[in-house]
């Protein structure tokens, strides 16, 4: 097991001894929603069971904070299981709910991840909304992912064959990073440089 998955493991067994020890409360939701997130990535009846019981909970309590936090995970989960339909309509779900707790932070990843679907599935047209909507946002906060907002429009202009705007948009995203110290991200932008440089 390498450092990651070490300390990933470490805090898995911290969430798992909070959620034992709390009783139906919201706070138990946003355990179950912690626990959920962090197995996102396997996609795992275990973590499609933190999710649903997050949801179930915060249904019981009227916790809208925790339905839309089930919501998005939901979304993120099916995501990792390749199912994008699914996916956009949990992301869907969530970004209202969101919007109407005014939730401006929380808007914009459900705007980013709506966008990295429809891009998934070749709609090129509804991801560029999507992402200049968060963009909108990160902007008005002033959010250290500005840069990877700016990196998936980039990415859309590539699908377009709108170079020129996708160059813009990476070369913005790489000023972003250099003020966030975000070195790994200026590597990966100047690699879609140079991958939209040859197209």
């Amino acid at each position: 097991m390498n450092l990651e998955g070490s300390v990933k493991f470490h805090e898995l067994g911290l969430l798992k001894k909070r959620l034992a020890k709390t009783d139906a409360t919201e706070n138990r939701a946003l355990v179950l929603f912690e626990l959920a997130f962090l197995l996102r990535k396997k996609a795992s009846a275990e973590a499609f069971g933190y999710a649903i019981d997050c949801l179930h909970l915060s249904r019981r309590l009227q916790f809208k904070l925790g339905i839309a936090k089930a919501y998005r995970v939901m979304g993120l989960l099916y995501w990792y299981k390749n199912n994008y339909y699914t996916s956009i309509s949990f992301h869907k779900k969530a970004l209202i709910l969101f919007q109407k707790l005014g939730d401006d932070h929380r808007v914009a990843y459900s705007l980013n991840s709506l966008g990295t679907c429809h891009k998934v599935i070749g709609k090129f047209s509804e991801a560029l909304n999507y992402f200049q909507q968060s963009l909108r946002i990160l902007k008005a906060q002033d959010n250290v992912d500005i840069g990877i907002c700016l990196n998936n429009i980039g990415n859309i202009y590539v699908e377009l064959s709108e170079y020129d705007k996708a160059l813009e948009y990476y070369f913005q995203s790489i000023e972003i990073s250099k003020g966030h110290n975000n070195y790994f991200g200026i590597a990966t932008r100047y690699n879609n440089i140079g991958e939209a440089m040859i197209k």
